[in-house]
């Protein structure tokens, strides 16, 4: 049997997947409508797809993923959660734009997400949340 830590850190876990779900699906649906559509680049739609993601991310993280835990102010959380992103940022559009030379878009994202799913989860734990 777990104990209620580790039960807690596993919950914690699963809604940030939840989120993380809903985080893709938001960065995917921009991505595709600047790249698709309107024929960014790559890079450019990955870059704006992830940024819109990424302030969704903080409202539903904040507000429940980490509800409950510190509460730091908002001001001082959001400039750490925007540099937490930033460089999950950098990570994504980089290996978004490596993977797509190997495999499809649809499939370099979701892999490009794979990883930044538990980079992202650690750096929020020990740093923002």
């Amino acid at each position: 049997m777990l104990d209620p830590g580790r039960r807690r850190l596993i919950a914690q876990f699963a809604r940030f997947g939840v989120v993380g779900v809903a985080n893709t699906a938001m960065c995917y649906a921009v991505l595709f409508l600047l790249h698709d559509r309107l024929e960014l680049p790559v890079w450019l739609a990955s870059a704006v797809g992830y940024g819109v993601a990424t302030v969704q991310s903080f409202l539903l993280n904040r507000a429940w993923t980490f509800a409950g835990t510190r509460r730091a102010q908002v001001a001082r959380q959001a400039t750490t959660f925007i540099a937490v992103n930033v460089i999950c940022g950098l990570v994504f559009v980089g290996l978004n734009s490596l993977l797509i030379t190997i495999v499809p878009l649809a499939a370099a994202t979701v892999l490009a997400m794979t990883v930044i799913v538990v980079l992202s989860f650690t750096l929020n734990r020990l740093l923002v949340f």
